[in-house]
């Protein structure tokens, strides 16, 4: 029995491996070059049925290169502008050796930078790629085989046949003026000013902070009539940005003993579980603790491109099983919060002591898991609910803005990232007893509990 759990498992982590993280498309080949004794050539993905993008010619001293080849007995060779990949496969260097092993004299024209000292070259073999020159006001731009700069050469592949010359190409470096942002925080916590070139955009600095007052963002004048933009506006001057200040909002929850009701009128009721108190239902709530409105986002097209807080409902129609979240409505930097007072969307740390409490990830999901095939598809394994936290299959929205999985799976954040584009999340499965634990893309909607501590 052990073994086909663990085997079970296997088919539910590859499953949900599949669903969020392998993206879908057509057959893709790997089309490898053997360059039979040459400088390495990388290999490709190809499309079935495209052709091979022809890569640089490589380099072999005392040989010139004569085209790729099909096979190893190099018979058939390939045409990049007609043949096409059905397979893996690999291509093959074909190559004739240089009768004249004379030594040529490679000169390298800064054209105006610091030198660099010339090479002797054998017929057939590759230049040492020597440091970039330094040009004062310049960036450099690489060697070209021509004065005009048409031709760069390539030092992996390029091979000497002559006496030459390699000449330097160079951008000159336009400085911008610089100048200096200001934030007046007006009564705030001192925001240290930046320095900006001329043209370049803000990044915005931490919120300062003001005793009984909200943060109401920059403003670029003095009377807070004109909001600052950090991902657009543009600096083009010295400038002064003024922080906005706002009365704080009254928290708009409602907290019972044994309830709470969000700021739209929905009750949770809640249950002890362990040292913590859950809330039985998933989130309904379309405003944060403040009543400030989280944006509702319906259309696929607009979802596939947030970075910012949203919530939807599942297939854009009314579901008893909540809302659906992405994770920047629970970030906690976020500087409005979902949770009221005392409460919190659980950590990583909180869904596993949830876990182990009900006896390990292996089993915890079922005890969670409400009963019937009313709500979850059969065969619903092992669902007892006996925690009470009576969890619903939810589904989610994917980060291209479409909707699945609902009645086979349910998916809760927490507020735990992973790294800066993806966070952790637990999810339950119609055919397990298991609480699954990954982490995915913070562009995702997923479903919303909240936690307290039991004192």
């Amino acid at each position: 029995m052990r073994t086909t759990g663990l085997k079970f498992l296997a088919i539910i982590a590859i499953f949900l491996s599949g669903c969020f993280d392998t993206p879908t498309g057509s057959t893709a080949y790997t089309v490898y070059f053997n360059s039979n004794g040459g400088s390495h050539v990388s290999s490709q993905e190809i499309t079935d049925g495209a052709p091979v993008a022809e890569p640089p010619p490589p380099g072999r001293n005392g040989y010139l290169f004569n085209g790729w080849y099909s096979d190893e007995q190099l018979a058939l060779r390939w045409d990049f502008g007609s043949d096409v990949v059905s397979a893996d496969m690999t291509l093959y260097a074909k190559w004739n050796p240089i009768a004249d092993h004379s030594v040529h004299t490679v000169n390298f024209n800064s054209r105006g930078g610091s030198s660099v000292p010339p090479q002797q070259i054998s017929t057939g073999a590759l230049v040492a790629q020597p440091p970039a020159p330094d040009l004062y006001g310049h960036t450099f731009d690489g060697w070209y085989s021509d004065e005009h700069h048409t031709a760069r050469w390539d030092f992996g592949g390029n091979v000497v046949s002559a006496d030459m010359t390699l000449y330097a190409k160079w951008n000159e470096v336009v400085e911008q003026p610089v100048h200096t942002v200001i934030f007046n925080s007006r009564g705030g916590t001192p925001v240290p000013p930046r320095q900006i070139r001329d043209g370049g955009t803000v990044e915005p600095p931490p919120p300062p902070v003001l005793s009984l007052k909200v943060f109401d963002g920059w403003y670029l004048d003095e009377h807070l009539s004109q909001r600052w933009r950090f991902g657009s506006d543009a600096v083009t001057g010295d400038i002064t940005l003024h922080a906005g200040w706002a009365q704080p909002i009254e928290q708009q929850w409602a907290l019972t003993t044994n309830s709470l009701t969000d700021p739209d009128g929905n009750t949770y009721t809640t249950v002890a579980i362990g040292n913590q108190l859950w809330t039985v239902e998933n989130l309904r709530t379309t405003k944060y603790a403040d009543g400030t409105p989280i944006p509702l986002v319906s259309g696929q097209d607009e979802w596939g491109t947030l970075l910012t807080a949203a919530y939807c409902i599942y297939d854009n129609k009314s579901s008893r099983y909540g809302l659906l979240y992405n994770w920047y409505v629970v970030d906690p930097l976020n500087p409005r919060e979902i949770a009221p007072e005392g409460w919190r969307v659980p950590t990583d740390l909180d869904w596993m002591r949830l876990s182990e409490y009900l006896g390990g990830a292996a089993a915890a999901g079922g005890k969670m898991k409400s009963v019937g095939e009313l709500d979850w598809k059969s065969p619903n394994t092992s669902a007892t609910n006996m925690s009470r936290f009576t969890a619903l299959p939810g589904g989610f929205r994917s980060e291209q803005g479409k909707f699945d999985l609902i009645g086979t799976y349910g998916f809760w954040w927490s507020s735990t990232p992973n790294d800066q584009l993806k966070a952790y999340f637990r999810c339950l499965f119609n055919q397990s007893s298991h609480v699954l634990s990954y982490s995915t893309t913070k562009k995702r909607a997923f479903s919303v509990r909240l936690v307290r501590d039991i004192n």
